[in-house]
């Protein structure tokens, strides 16, 4: 696959103009809550990261500034996914039990 006239894979940011209008500040929280001023008092979260995506550290650095600020945070390292291994829980039988970590999540948060 040829990215940008090269072999290589595109980076981050040209990634992202795939999905925000140009002009548009990359760095804004909106974008990514990493960029956020502050993230203190924010809601408690799971932060999922799969070992081979290029956005794991992203995850990483986001679950890392939360647990500063003091926001409860389970951070689940998916080990030898990729980015979007969710999606492929019907072919993949080890995202099944991150699936159910997600849903348990969800459902102590809501109760």
């Amino acid at each position: 696959v040829r990215w940008h006239g090269s072999w290589c894979p595109p980076s981050p940011a040209s990634v992202v103009r795939c999905y925000v209008p140009a002009g548009t500040d990359i760095e804004d929280w909106r974008l990514s809550p990493l960029c956020a001023p502050s993230v203190e008092g924010v809601a408690p979260a799971m932060v999922v990261t799969a070992e081979c995506d290029p956005l794991r550290d992203e995850g990483d650095a986001y679950a890392a500034r939360l647990t500063a600020a003091g926001v409860r945070v389970e951070h689940c390292r998916a080990e030898g996914m990729i980015h979007g291994f969710l999606q492929y829980a019907a072919i993949v039988p080890e995202v099944a039990p991150i699936l159910d970590d997600i849903g348990a999540c969800l459902r102590e948060a809501l109760a």
